[in-house]
């Protein structure tokens, strides 16, 4: 699955990603929806709140 980001706030880690498209899995969060970008980090993943991104075609 592939999200692209659509928006970011000021702190998020992907803020100066705005139209990336990232290979994702989908998972649900304490929040709602999350994506979590792969491949996963053996050092912490990298996560993408739903309302920021939107799903896009393989």
């Amino acid at each position: 699955m592939k999200v692209k980001i659509i928006k970011s706030d000021d702190e998020a880690w992907y803020k100066d990603h705005v139209g990336k498209v990232f290979a994702v899995e989908k998972k649900n969060g304490r929040n709602g929806i999350e994506y979590i970008v792969l491949p996963r980090d053996p050092h912490g993943d990298f996560y993408i709140d739903g309302g920021d991104c939107e799903e896009v075609e393989d």
